[in-house]
């Protein structure tokens, strides 16, 4: 089972992130769930959002804070990482163009080895008009990105699962989104715990 939270301030698509991955899993004939939990519900806010996949019924339920893979949809939140375990040989990616490794181990709490990937989805959604109140909605280019490191769901799988989420314009700009991350994704290296 993968155990993923999507950590970002409310107005991104945390929340969509999840949900949206939980339906492309579902087209791979995997088991899922998506959740979230809300502190302030206001825009701006920190919001954390939970998925579960697996090749079996998934009886576990609640939130979690030991995980696979921790994608962050914006830098803001690092300071408040500590707050959840990356496994052994897990993911973390970040909705950056760069990140310095030395600098990002501060705000890590890991058992060992984390594999650091970054997508500029920012840029990507702000390029493909996915601007809401001057925000831009990186959901979809996060996820572009994640599917290629996560490895278990083919992009064809996300592109169906928006097509069942958005209508028209919109679902044609997330699915171009999702393209691109997809293309863009880069990896930055690992992080030893020493």
């Amino acid at each position: 089972m993968q155990e993923i939270i999507f950590y970002g301030r409310g107005g991104q698509g945390a929340v969509t992130s999840s949900e949206l991955l939980a339906a492309a899993a579902s087209y791979e004939n995997f088991y899922s769930q998506a959740f979230a939990f809300y502190g302030a519900e206001r825009r701006g806010a920190p919001v954390m959002a939970f998925s579960r996949i697996s090749d079996s019924v998934i009886y576990k339920h609640g939130m979690f804070f030991e995980v696979d893979s921790l994608v962050v949809l914006d830098r803001a939140v690092l300071p408040k990482l500590k707050d959840i375990k990356i496994r052994k040989n897990g993911n973390l990616l970040i909705n950056a163009s760069l990140i310095n490794l030395n600098d990002l181990k501060k705000y890590l709490n890991f058992i060992e080895n984390v594999k650091v990937y970054t997508v500029d989805a920012n840029a990507i959604a702000k390029n493909e008009g996915l601007v809401m109140a001057g925000w831009p909605l990186v959901n979809t280019s996060i996820l572009g990105a994640f599917i290629k490191i996560l490895r278990i769901i083919k992009l064809d799988s996300l592109l169906n699962a928006i097509d069942e989420n958005f209508e028209g314009q919109i679902a044609e700009k997330n699915k171009k989104a999702v393209k691109v991350a997809y293309e863009s994704l880069k990896e930055m290296g690992e992080i030893k715990n020493e």
